[in-house]
């Protein structure tokens, strides 16, 4: 789980937005379970540290 959030981490910078099947596409061809993916991502929204935008189709990191 700590590796999938560097990752996502990785992917995006402080005040950036992607769109979340661009980042699910691309851990998912890292070989890593899409529903693991999608569980960083709700723990990293619960958090604080991503937000959802446009109809929860993109994410944008927040710290």
């Amino acid at each position: 789980m700590k590796q999938i959030e560097r990752q996502i981490k990785r992917r995006f910078l402080i005040g950036s937005q992607v769109s979340e099947k661009s980042i699910m596409s691309d851990l998912t061809t890292q070989n890593y379970p899409e529903r693991s993916v999608h569980k960083v991502l709700q723990i990293m929204i619960r958090r604080g540290e991503v937000q959802h935008r446009m109809q929860r189709r993109m994410l944008y990191r927040v710290k």
